[in-house]
């Protein structure tokens, strides 16, 4: 019971910190990913036909496991050995086709994203300098680190917004 009171009362005066500006959290990849290039390019690959036959194929091989798993759940109790086997090596063989789909699918959201994840990380220092300025932090946290973190307290979304505005600043400028 004491731990209780006092893990709240911590997480009392740590809200309290938070709120006047002192510690918060930051997710640097949900940031990169949210930005509006990086999702732009998302689309655009979902939008390929050979990356949807990929999503196709996964999300099929994941309904024939779950139906195997559902067939095993009904009827496995009746099975005897060697259907038990048979099922297992079927069940086994879609579960390498599915995670080697995955690990293409995977492959290729990280050749679409990586260029443009290398082209925005150098704006990630001043903009984050710029919301630690104004904000007052003093410390930021890693959003995973965090036992609680108050949602205002999260500046994941503020640095996305940051980001955004210095891609398209950088690509106006570009273009004088």
């Amino acid at each position: 019971m004491f731990k209780k009171l006092l893990l709240v009362a911590s997480l009392m005066l740590a809200s309290q910190v938070v709120f006047s500006g002192g510690i918060v959290v930051f997710d640097p990849q949900e940031a990169f990913i949210k930005t509006a290039a990086v999702q732009k390019r998302i689309q655009k690959l979902q939008e390929e036909p050979e990356y949807a036959q990929l999503i196709a194929q996964a999300e099929g091989l994941r309904a024939d496991l779950e139906a195997l798993t559902k067939e095993k759940n009904s009827k496995g109790m009746t099975w005897g050995k060697e259907k038990h086997d048979e099922h297992g090596r079927k069940e086994q063989a879609i579960q390498a086709e599915f995670r080697l789909a995955t690990q293409r699918i995977q492959a290729e959201n990280n050749a679409a994203v990586s260029p443009i994840l290398q082209e925005l990380q150098p704006l990630l220092d001043p903009v984050l300098s710029s919301i630690i300025a104004t904000e007052n932090i003093e410390m930021i946290l890693q959003q995973q680190a965090a036992i609680f973190a108050h949602p205002a307290a999260d500046i994941t979304f503020k640095v996305t917004q940051g980001i955004n505005r210095a891609a398209a600043a950088k690509t106006a400028q570009k273009k004088k």
